[in-house]
């Protein structure tokens, strides 16, 4: 349900304010919209008519070859449950991230130093836009994301956390 909330919310909000910004930009830049997802509510199929939305729920690649081939995940998460792994397989594969404070609560995720959040469609569209033309602002949300996640999320790390929890209930 949350998914299909931050679609609909990008569909119906997010993308047509990112859309008219791109449009009225002096630089010209081929941006695409691509919703990947199985069983697509039919509702969210009759908001997604235009030419630079793809939707594809036929997708048979792993998380992380989907995430090589993105710029930007934007994750306007507003309903609580569910997990963040989209989120922090977006930061381990270098993409640049924008969401809201509820798309990173629990992780150690930071505003501004890992990714970029607001709870403001406008706003998230300017951040969406901002990751695309600023390239050293890009660069250093996406470094520091996959520094966190590999010092934070590793299975390595952890393995050894859960393995400590173990020996100490015995």
């Amino acid at each position: 349900l949350q998914n299909i909330d931050a679609a609909e919310n990008i569909l119906k909000h997010i993308w047509p304010r990112l859309s008219l910004k791109l449009s009225e930009s002096k630089e010209k830049t081929n941006v695409k919209l691509w919703l990947v997802g199985k069983n697509i509510p039919v509702k969210i199929k009759n908001l997604a008519t235009g030419k630079n939305i793809i939707l594809d729920e036929n997708n048979k690649d792993e998380a992380s070859t989907i995430f090589r081939k993105a710029y930007v995940l934007l994750a306007p998460i507003r309903a609580g449950g569910g997990t963040s792994y989209k989120i922090i397989e977006a930061m381990a594969s270098g993409v640049g991230v924008v969401t809201t404070n509820l798309g990173i609560e629990g992780l150690e995720a930071k505003n501004n130093i890992h990714v970029l959040a607001s709870e403001n469609e406008d706003e998230m569209a300017n951040l969406v836009l901002s990751l695309i033309k600023d390239h050293s602002l890009y660069r250093k949300l996406t470094l520091n994301a996959r520094k966190l996640v590999e010092e934070k999320y590793d299975w390595k790390i952890i393995a050894q956390k859960l393995n400590e929890v173990y020996v100490s209930c015995l």
